[in-house]
């Protein structure tokens, strides 16, 4: 097994993102074991993280979304770590995929219907199944990737790989999608619901919570995309209660 784990921390930050996910990125900062690192890519900077082929298909895309599993699944492939989408929420509870990767290749979030949550990916360097997906994106047409549902090929490759080569979390069982775990459903407005009221207590979130937690900046009310991190820090809504639990106590 290929052993070429390195212990960073990659995700993508595009210059003209909400600057909320900054404060995503902060609890990272606060709860990462000694030893890792954090890489922001960005517009600028990506094409120094992957071979000059996927660079060049890689500024062709429009979709942002697929950029970014694209981007994931290269940069894996290559260097070895995890990729985090920037809008992640990281908890004292995070427990890191070394000892994961001693016995498994690729580690990766999936639902009960063996979708992929793309969002975090930990591998090592060469994974067989990263490989088969850059072959599989590289190959797509451009118009292919104007809808693109994150987890298509889920159940499509997965299945053909053991344990050994790939091993899939429950999102749910995980709360990786918190909604899901508390709530049974899954849903855009139960998203806006959940984060950006303050109808729930943040003690339930940090019940739930593993370690990491997905949030969908796709779905996040336009309003606070807008907003400054301090602004956004101080609304009184569930997310910025988090952000101030987390970012405001003391790391024992």
């Amino acid at each position: 097994m290929n052993t070429g784990y390195d212990r960073i921390i990659y995700t993508y930050l595009a210059k003209n993102s909400p600057e909320y996910l900054g404060l995503c990125i902060k609890t990272w900062l606060k709860y990462l074991p000694e030893g890792y690192k954090i890489i922001v890519l960005n517009e600028t900077n990506y094409k120094n993280f992957v071979s000059e082929d996927i660079f060049q298909n890689l500024k062709k895309i429009k979709n942002i979304r697929f950029f970014c599993d694209y981007l994931a699944a290269a940069v894996l492939y290559s260097k070895g770590g995890m990729f985090l989408d920037a809008d992640t929420i990281m908890t004292e509870k995070f427990f890191p995929q070394d000892i994961l990767l001693k016995c498994t290749n690729l580690v990766m979030f999936s639902n009960a219907s063996s979708n992929i949550c793309s969002g975090f990916m930990a591998a090592n360097k060469g994974s067989q199944v990263l490989k088969e997906i850059l072959n599989r994106y590289s190959n797509l047409k451009q118009e292919d990737t104007s809808n693109w549902h994150r987890n298509f090929w889920g159940s499509d490759i997965a299945k053909n790989y053991t344990e050994e080569e790939i091993l899939l979390l429950d999102s749910e069982d995980n709360a990786y999608v918190m909604e899901k775990a508390i709530y049974g459903v899954e849903s855009g407005y139960l998203y806006n619901k959940y984060y950006f009221s303050d109808i729930c207590q943040v003690s339930e979130f940090f019940e739930y919570t593993k370690g990491l937690t997905a949030l969908h900046n796709s779905l996040t009310p336009e309003k606070y995309k807008k907003m400054t991190a301090e602004e956004f820090f101080n609304q009184d809504i569930l997310l910025s209660k988090i952000f101030k639990t987390i970012l405001t106590a003391q790391v024992s």
